[in-house]
């Protein structure tokens, strides 16, 4: 294959992975390096653009461990979601690769997708606190209070202290 042949079949695996992104959507996918803030109404694809930016980080090198890219959402819904289509995109690529190198990196990365952060904000702080115990001084078997918990420990507690 020419060094031309190469560049075209480049080039239009390029469009067909990325055709559906508009300009700023191919600006959070690409830039790699450091954190990216995606805003945007529902419905505009934020999921789809944080899953392609996960495995694009994975695809600009191999050597990236999965574990080390955080992908924070809303919502438990958006958090599965994304997991789940990074888990289909890592799975096509580990069906896609040259080498048997590459498929070997490839399925250790979808090893790993599974518990790679990708959360809401509140999962990955509790992640953090539990998984550093002696450092936050927390039992790492703590619980979260739903609202109505944490509005009446307020009512209860904190309230009556302020109050003084």
């Amino acid at each position: 294959m020419t060094e031309a042949e190469c560049i075209a079949l480049k080039q239009q695996a390029f469009r067909k992975y990325f055709h559906s992104l508009n300009e700023q959507q191919q600006q959070a996918v690409f830039s790699v390096n450091g954190p990216v803030l995606v805003l945007a109404g529902a419905g505009s694809g934020k999921t789809y653009v944080l899953m392609k930016r996960f495995v694009q980080i994975l695809r600009a090198d191999l050597s990236v461990n999965p574990m080390n890219i955080v992908a924070i959402t809303f919502t438990r819904k958006a958090a599965d979601e994304i997991k789940g289509r990074v888990r289909q995109a890592v799975g096509e690529c580990v069906e896609q690769a040259q080498t048997d190198l590459e498929r070997l990196r490839w399925q250790e990365h979808l090893q790993k997708v599974e518990s790679a952060p990708i959360s809401t904000i509140h999962s990955l702080c509790s992640r953090i606190l539990r998984d550093n115990p002696v450092e936050t001084q927390l039992d790492p078997e703590f619980t979260i209070l739903e609202d109505f918990e944490a509005q009446d420990f307020f009512k209860e507690t904190l309230q009556p202290a302020c109050m003084a």
